[in-house]
């Protein structure tokens, strides 16, 4: 990223690369997935920063220790933190356009949601379900 890119990495960067070496199995990642989220909380104690809390959550979901997933979310509470909407730009003709899980406020959104519709059911005919695990 710095050489190629010249992008000094942030706490951001480092949020992502966590999260998916906790999606990986392999290498007792989600060890190193608990230590770096718990580090980017200590860095960023004044800012409240949801995502860590989420992804510190997750992680302990993942190896299926919900006492502590538990705790952290807990504690999200109790500071008044909540999850933001995940979501997804697209640039059509230099307009750009948002879309957030379950999005109802688009003006189009009956239409797209016709559309995924009608390609959920022709990829079920057509037995071209995507594959999660190739």
């Amino acid at each position: 990223m710095e050489k190629d890119f010249e992008i000094q990495p942030s706490a951001p960067h480092y949020c992502c690369v966590t999260d998916m070496l906790g999606r990986v199995d392999s290498m007792n990642t989600l060890k190193l997935g608990e230590v770096v989220a718990k580090k980017l909380l200590e860095m960023e104690k004044a800012g409240n920063i949801t995502g860590y809390h989420v992804l510190l959550s997750n992680i302990y979901a993942e190896e299926g220790n919900w006492v502590n997933a538990d705790k952290v979310r807990k504690e999200m509470r109790e500071k008044g933190l909540q999850k933001e909407v995940g979501s997804s730009w697209i640039d059509i003709g230099g307009s750009v356009a948002r879309f957030t899980s379950k999005d109802q406020d688009h003006p189009h959104s009956d239409k797209i949601y016709e559309m995924l519709e009608g390609l959920a059911m022709e990829m079920k005919k057509s037995d071209r379900s995507p594959q999660i695990n190739p």
